[in-house]
C-alpha cells in the first residue's frame, strides 16, 4: 500500500468518525428532555439543534467520504446535492440560534 492510499484511507476514516459523532450527538440532542430542575433550552430548540447536527454529519460525510469513494459521480448532481444540504444546514442553524436567543433573552 502506498502512502497516497494510506492518506486517503485516513481521510475517509476521519470523515466517517466525524460524521458519525455529529449524527450521534444530534440524535441524542433530539431525544434529550431536560427535567424541571435543569431547563437548558425549550424542546423545540433542542430538536432543531439535534437536527442541525445530523444534517452537518450528513454534509461532512458527503463532502469528505462520498466524494473520495465515488469520484466518478456526476459532478453537477453532487454539487447540487451538497448545495441543498448546505442551505438546509444554514437555515436550521439560523433557526436554532433564533430560538435559543429568544429563550435565553426573555
Amino acid at each position: 500500500m502506498t502512502l497516497g492510499k494510506i492518506t486517503i484511507a485516513a481521510r475517509i476514516l476521519t470523515g466517517v468518525v466525524w460524521s458519525l459523532g455529529l449524527v450521534t450527538a444530534g440524535a441524542s440532542l433530539m431525544s434529550y428532555r431536560p427535567g424541571p430542575d435543569l431547563p437548558i433550552l425549550p424542546p423545540v430548540a433542542l430538536i432543531l439543534a439535534g437536527l442541525s447536527a445530523v444534517v452537518a454529519g450528513q454534509f461532512i460525510f458527503m463532502v469528505i467520504v462520498a466524494d473520495r469513494v465515488f469520484p466518478g459521480a456526476n459532478a453537477k448532481l453532487v454539487a447540487a446535492c451538497e448545495w441543498v444540504v448546505a442551505a438546509g444546514l444554514a437555515l436550521l442553524m439560523a433557526t436554532t440560534a433564533c430560538f435559543a436567543a429568544y429563550y435565553l433573552l426573555k
